[in-house]
């Protein structure tokens, strides 16, 4: 039955139908366009939201920023691709192994093979909706906000720092630069 669901998850999918994941809290997207923004907040006791900033991945209290706005493109068979709003959608969330940390990089400059996809698996701690993010087929590192430093590297346990919950967000509001006057003139002033 899970090889039929799993198919069946993946041709909907395919045709750009959005579907919930079987272990995600949110409705799978098969492109960048047609997925949701969601604000990740990672370790339910510390309340701290991943942002980007440059390429780095970051946490810390809430901003209704793109920076701090995520996407999930992909499947539950075929793992995820994490997008960070404010980074678009030519960086995705990257890391060359279990022991380096994550950060955006741009996918044209990434062979086929890199490690661009996340599974998702069901957490118990802070309530309905946790979930873990490891790289897509290894399932003994998980994300984690380190409970001393606050870095988010990997850690070979899960527990409520490895835990990550979404809010739907809406759109972002980015600082604009300040208000003011500007006057475009072709005359030379006298």
């Amino acid at each position: 039955m899970k090889t039929f669901s799993t198919f069946f998850v993946m041709l909907l999918a395919a045709l750009g139908v959005a579907v919930q994941s079987q272990a995600a809290p949110f409705e799978a997207a098969a492109s960048y366009d047609a997925a949701k923004a969601y604000y990740l907040q990672i370790n339910p006791n510390t309340k701290n939201y991943c942002y980007v900033s440059g390429s780095s991945v970051g946490n810390q209290d809430k901003q209704e920023t793109s920076a701090f706005m995520w996407k999930f493109v992909g499947n539950d068979a075929d793992g995820y691709q994490v997008y960070n709003v404010g980074a678009g959608q030519t960086m995705v969330l990257y890391s060359a192994n279990a022991s380096t940390a994550p950060s955006m990089v741009a996918l044209a400059t990434l062979g086929a093979s890199a490690n661009t996809r996340w599974d998702i698996s069901e957490s118990p701690h802070g309530g309905a909706g946790g979930f873990y993010l490891s790289l897509h087929g290894n399932s003994s590192a998980w994300l984690n906000r380190n409970g001393s430093s606050g870095a988010i590297g990997f850690w070979s346990g899960k527990d409520a720092g490895s835990t990550f919950h979404i809010e739907e967000a809406g759109d972002p509001v980015d600082p604009q630069p300040t208000d003011g006057v500007f006057k475009l003139s072709t005359e030379t002033e006298k």
